[in-house]
């Protein structure tokens, strides 16, 4: 993957257009298919994931792509949860709990995106189920496809462009889906 690493001496000519990123992104966000297999992942882990540079070669999209067809599981706690205009959840992660919700996105937090098609898929994953876990010490299991913002990868607030996204999953500890009772 050392092609993800830089675009200069490219030829222009092999340099994505932005139009073609911007299809590539948006097909991606949209895929409603679950993975077949899931890779375990930390936080870390998905943090210390290449960062290409914002134009990036056609060479680079084939491994962005590569990495973007793995379905990933991220064990974490719910540190922030914000709903987008697009529809989607913001679900933010951190690797250690926070004992309260976040109001704003920090660097530490890993963004996780419960799209609409999902949401839909997942009746019990509301707003209000998903804000209940924020700022507890309840762990919780998030699957789905491995995903990279590029153009959000360079926020201040971010540690990485790449996240889960979307979300095909959430379990909670001691691994039970998000809409199974607990059984105590």
């Amino acid at each position: 993957m050392a092609a993800l690493w830089t675009v200069s001496g490219a030829d222009p000519a092999d340099v994505v257009p932005s139009r073609d990123q911007a299809a590539h992104l948006a097909a991606m966000k949209a895929r409603t298919d679950e993975p077949a297999a899931l890779s375990p992942m930390t936080i870390a882990a998905l943090f210390a994931l290449p960062r290409p540079p914002r134009a990036y070669t056609r060479v680079q999209l084939a491994d962005i792509t590569a990495l973007e067809n793995r379905g990933v599981i991220v064990t974490g706690f719910v540190a922030r949860v914000d709903p987008q205009r697009d529809g989607d959840f913001h679900v933010q992660i951190t690797a250690q709990p926070l004992g309260h919700c976040l109001r704003h996105t920090a660097s530490d937090q890993l963004i996780t995106e419960l799209t609409p098609q999902f949401q839909v898929r997942r009746p019990a994953y509301t707003l209000d189920a998903l804000r209940a876990l924020c700022g507890t010490d309840t762990q919780v299991r998030i699957s789905g496809w491995l995903l990279y913002d590029a153009p959000h990868d360079r926020d201040w607030w971010r540690s990485t462009g790449w996240e889960v996204h979307p979300v095909t999953r959430i379990e909670v500890c001691c691994w039970r889906e998000l809409s199974e009772p607990n059984p105590d």
